[in-house]
């Protein structure tokens, strides 16, 4: 029986691209348009790992109906594959990890225990975080998740998506290398996924305002930035239309001169 390759996570953190990277090819429908979120479960079988890999939809919806469905994919797949890998995709928004991740993860967890008993089958990615970024990011992410849940767990952070195939084929590399170092297990759910929608609604509007904030605290110093260099330009202005108007005065002095003489 194959192992089950399962990536959990709210919708839009790309569990589908990040399956897509790892199968070498498009099983599953990946693009950035509402018509392309997975609500369905998906699998297909790898192509040279014994590995399936289940595409599951996000847990959280604003309808209430899709929220009750998603939840029942994401425990037929455990059902389907109980021998497998999870891993918990996490989205990045500003460069921070967002908080609506974190409070799904827990109400996973709190129905699957994937923590503390075992880390050897689990891993956080963390998605989509920029190409261009410090060199202590990474460390600082990785840092963050594990001073939180466990000092064991690991923490892949990948970059954004690549756009040639020499970029697409290392993510497959990579991607197979961090899968195969790990041990699968079984896991069944211990408890029903309790899904707190306050809480993650309250975290998903925190992380919108925080966005929003930063959007506006971005805009205020560029709005800044573009009024000191419209400062700067007026004041070499003017400074040029003083140096003309010397000269100008200079050559009628010199005019003068030239007549008296």
């Amino acid at each position: 029986m194959p192992t089950g390759i399962l990536l959990l996570g709210n919708a839009g953190v790309g569990k589908t691209f990040l399956l897509n990277g790892l199968y070498g090819g498009s099983p599953f429908r990946s693009a950035a348009s509402h018509a392309a979120v997975t609500t369905k479960l998906e699998h297909v079988k790898h192509q040279t790992e014994n590995w399936l890999l289940m595409n599951l939809p996000g847990l959280v919806d604003s309808n209430p109906r899709r929220t009750a469905q998603n939840r029942s994919e994401i425990e037929r797949a455990f059902q389907m594959t109980p021998m497998c890998i999870v891993g918990f995709v996490i989205g990045v928004q500003g460069g921070r990890i967002r908080a609506e991740d974190l409070a799904t993860f827990e109400s996973l967890n709190n129905a699957f225990s994937f923590l503390p008993s075992e880390h050897a089958s689990f891993l956080f990615i963390v998605n989509n975080v920029p190409s261009f970024r410090p060199p202590e990011y990474d460390q600082q992410i990785i840092h963050f998740l594990q001073g939180r849940f466990s000092a064991n767990i690991q923490v892949a952070v990948i970059a954004n998506t690549p756009s040639n195939f020499a970029a697409q084929k290392e993510l497959q590399n990579n991607l197979t290398a961090i899968f195969k170092a790990k041990t699968a297990r079984i896991v069944r759910k211990k408890a029903e996924i309790q899904i707190e929608r306050d809480r993650l609604l309250a975290a998903q509007m925190a992380a919108e305002e925080a966005e929003a904030a930063r959007k506006r605290e971005h805009q205020r110093l560029e709005a800044k930035r573009a009024e000191e260099q419209r400062r700067a330009d007026a004041e070499r202005e003017r400074a040029a239309q003083r140096v003309q108007r010397v000269d100008i005065h200079h050559n009628h002095d010199s005019d003068d001169d030239c007549v008296i003489s």
